[in-house]
């Protein structure tokens, strides 16, 4: 992977969490140019911003997602969704409407993003879904009272433990929430830049699996999804990890 310019970060960033503009006439009026057809062909139309409309227009058939077992342990959490073209991944995921502002009083609300990318199953992390996964990427969407952007650290898992593939900052993720909904994005080209120079050298192709984890300010347990109905054979309620292909 060749080393990335901070010309095209900057140009990834801002293609992956354009922020709505009024201002923005290019944008918003469909006008000629260059830049209206860097933020908009992006193969799902999905934009950082806090605003959910999109999300509605994805055609079906290019999302995975998953709803809250009603039969499971955790109901905190609704629904979430994933769907990923060449460039990004994109996650959505609802907080229970009666509860996400409490959730939010904390000083932080931290989720983990887990992502299974080499196809094989049995190695990495086998807790909390019924596949193993590799990474997860750990942050925050919340803080005093409010959803806040969202930046994360990488994590791969290596030889039984988990070890920093990308430390936060490095705009890997961008993420907007508002109500009891947040959404996020993942460049790609980011994450398999730094995937590519850890000691298990890993990539991220056109297909992987997805899941995300869910806690508390104090790191209690909130939620595994996907989960799964508590049965004799399941008694976490655990469930399979989303299976994700991207839009070419």
């Amino acid at each position: 992977m060749k080393k990335l310019s901070l010309a095209l970060i900057a140009a990834l960033v801002c293609l992956c969490s354009c922020q709505g503009d009024d201002t923005n006439d290019n944008k918003k009026s469909g006008g000629e140019g260059k830049e209206e057809e860097e933020i908009t062909d992006n193969g799902l139309g999905i934009e950082i911003d806090g605003s959910f409309e999109d999300w509605a227009a994805v055609d079906p058939t290019k999302v995975a997602s998953a709803s809250a077992d009603p039969d499971g342990l955790w109901d905190a959490v609704k629904q979430i969704k994933v769907c990923a073209d060449q460039d990004f991944v994109y996650f959505y995921f609802e907080y229970d409407k009666d509860s996400v502002e409490e959730l939010l009083e904390g000083d932080k609300l931290p989720i983990r993003l887990c992502l299974n990318v080499d196809g094989e199953f049995t190695s990495g992390y086998s807790n909390y879904f019924l596949q193993s996964y590799d990474f997860i990427i750990e942050g925050s969407v919340g803080a005093e009272g409010k959803f806040i952007d969202f930046d994360g650290t990488l994590h791969q898992r290596i030889d039984g433990g988990w070890v920093v593939a990308l430390s936060s900052g490095n705009s890997l993720v961008s993420g907007k929430g508002a109500g009891n909904q947040y959404e996020i994005c993942l460049i790609k080209e980011i994450f398999n830049g730094a995937a590519a120079k850890t000691a298990v050298p890993m990539q991220m192709g056109d297909v992987f699996q997805a899941g995300i984890r869910f806690y508390t300010s104090a790191w209690g347990e909130l939620s595994n999804m996907p989960n799964g109905a508590v049965t004799d054979d399941n008694t976490e309620g655990w469930g399979n990890m989303l299976t994700v292909t991207s839009v070419k």
